[in-house]
């Protein structure tokens, strides 16, 4: 592959920013790559690493969240912890009224 604007072909391939270039750009077959020689950015078609390999990937390397795997699952878990415990919260409120 040849960089669209200077032509060089030391190119290689771009980390996916956002859930825009993570989702769309995989559903569309389509990659980010940055050259080497001028820094320049650009998108073109290419298949992923991992299917050519044959790998199977989770949900969020899928949508191009990369590594945040671990972050997304403590945020899941702050979030239904704290709806658990506001739950909670409502339920013995209601019942003290009722005393």
């Amino acid at each position: 592959m040849k960089c669209r604007f200077c032509g060089s072909d030391r190119v290689y391939r771009s980390h996916r920013q956002g859930l825009k270039e993570g989702l769309w750009m995989r559903l569309v077959q389509m990659a980010p790559f940055r050259c080497h020689d001028c820094g320049a950015r650009f998108v073109a078609h290419a298949r992923s690493k991992a299917s050519q390999r044959g790998q199977e990937q989770s949900l969020a390397e899928y949508v191009g969240l990369r590594g945040r795997e671990y972050k997304v699952r403590q945020w899941l878990i702050t979030i239904v912890m704290t709806l658990l415990f506001l739950a909670a919260s409502i339920i013995f409120l209601l019942r003290a009224i009722d005393i």
